[in-house]
């Protein structure tokens, strides 16, 4: 009897006694760990069996975040920085008389001997030689402008004469002379002058061989429009004749032909030596709008018979 009543008392005390370690585990708990310290996570040895008590509220929370924070996935990495594209170098700035710069013909190139071909209207390199008469111009240079005259080593057999060469010599110092004019006559205007275009004038017309003393035939147009702004407003300088040679245009004459008066005595006698009216038949004189002059000397010839006195 005694015997199954120490029996029944052990399972009762031990009841007891977990009840007991249990309501003191939850009235005074463990102080907490600090932040900064963090809990380790448990580990197999140590871990608590599942009939155990529960852990402090304190530890439960320290110990399910260093689980999670290391269960959870790495943070992704950055992307690798992607290849720039090389720099271009740099370009240096252009003139506006680069853009105009006539496009590289072929090393083998060779001219059209009978110059059939028309050149364009317009074109980069008519405008970019036009830049350069009106540079001339301005700087009072013909050598600035000299690619815009007709070049002389087709001059020499195109034109049909004793000595093209020496021909081709004065027409460029004629070129020289009238740029050299024209730089004087609008001298006020170059201090602020700027280019503005270039045109030819009349339409282009074929001189055919054997015309104008030529071998070769060509494009001939006249009265060119050469424009330039100066003192805010826009002037024009005409270029007189301009003729074709390998799809380009070149200038002959600048200014209008200038053609000196030769006075022979021949002239002179015949048709300036006028009868005065009012004076002696014989008496020779000149007379020039109200004025009039006479000659002393002897009487002229008598007529000679079958002819009008």
């Amino acid at each position: 009897m005694t015997q199954r009543a120490s029996a029944h008392r052990w399972p009762l005390l031990f009841g007891a006694a977990v009840v007991f370690l249990t309501q003191a585990c939850q009235h005074d708990p463990p102080a907490a760990t600090p932040a900064s310290e963090p809990v380790p996570a448990p580990s197999a040895s140590t871990a608590v069996p599942a009939a155990s008590a529960p852990l402090p509220v304190a530890v439960a929370s320290a110990s399910a975040s260093v689980v999670a924070s290391s269960s959870a996935a790495p943070p992704p990495l950055p992307p690798p920085d992607e290849p720039k594209p090389p720099e271009k170098p740099a370009v240096a700035a252009k003139d506006d008389d680069d853009d105009e710069k006539p496009a590289a013909r072929p090393a083998q190139h060779t001219p059209d001997p009978k110059n059939k071909a028309k050149p364009a209207l317009e074109s980069k390199d008519l405008t970019r030689r036009a830049r350069h008469l009106f540079a001339a111009l301005k700087a009072d240079d013909p050598k600035a402008g000299a690619d815009f005259f007709f070049p002389r080593d087709p001059f020499l057999p195109l034109k049909d004469i004793k000595n093209p060469g020496k021909y081709w010599d004065q027409l460029f110092k004629i070129y020289a002379n009238d740029i050299h004019e024209l730089h004087r006559k609008h001298a006020k205007d170059w201090d602020d002058a700027t280019f503005v275009s270039f045109e030819l004038g009349s339409n282009p017309s074929w001189v055919k061989p054997g015309e104008e003393a030529n071998k070769i035939g060509y494009f001939r147009t006249f009265n060119g429009k050469l424009r330039y702004k100066a003192r805010g407003k826009t002037h024009t300088i005409e270029v007189k004749t301009i003729i074709s040679w390998d799809e380009g245009w070149y200038v002959t004459h600048l200014l209008p032909i200038k053609k000196k008066l030769r006075l022979r005595r021949w002239w002179l006698v015949g048709t300036a030596l006028l009868p005065l009216r009012g004076s002696a038949p014989e008496t020779p004189g000149v007379s020039v709008g109200r004025f009039a002059f006479t000659f002393r000397g002897s009487a002229p010839e008598t007529p000679a018979k079958g002819t009008r006195g």
